[in-house]
């Protein structure tokens, strides 16, 4: 897969999404705005066809357009065992759902699948739910199906 023509401050952001950095620690260490930082963000969503920061995660994890070890700082050691019902979860969030549209998919509560994603994330160690996503699909947890708009 031909990596997308991302400019190097993209790929900085992008970078750290999939690390799982908070918004505090990408302003700090690009040295920029929160409102760079969506600006950049939003024109990926736009070019790329993605749904959301988790989406752009998946993108970016799945098809390697950015540093993929940095990922592992933190992580659980061996894959953890999650249960159909949690793969089947981060895999429709990796996919762009929201968690409220995943949960409706499921049918099961918004809440309910809030606290399943936390409950993915401790097990894998992650820093957040991008974090998660990305461990998971390092560790071939989940193949979400990637649109091709995106991939291009």
């Amino acid at each position: 897969m031909a990596k997308p023509a991302l400019s190097p401050h993209e790929r900085r952001i992008a970078q750290h999404l999939v690390q799982g950095s908070t918004p505090k620690q990408i302003r700090d260490d690009l040295g920029v705005s929160q409102a760079s930082i969506n600006s950049s963000v939003s024109r990926l969503f736009r070019r790329l066809g993605l749904a959301n920061r988790t989406h752009l995660v998946a993108y970016c994890t799945t098809y390697r357009w950015v540093d993929t070890a940095k990922v592992w700082d933190g992580l659980a050691v061996a894959p953890p065992e999650l249960d159909s019902f949690e793969l089947e979860l981060l895999r429709l969030v990796a996919e762009g759902q929201t968690i409220e549209r995943a949960a409706r998919t499921l049918q099961v509560a918004p809440d309910t699948a809030a606290h399943r994603l936390k409950g993915v994330r401790e097990k894998i160690g992650a820093r957040n739910l991008r974090h998660a996503v990305a461990a998971a699909l390092l560790l071939d947890l989940i193949r979400p199906r990637l649109s091709a708009r995106a991939a291009a």
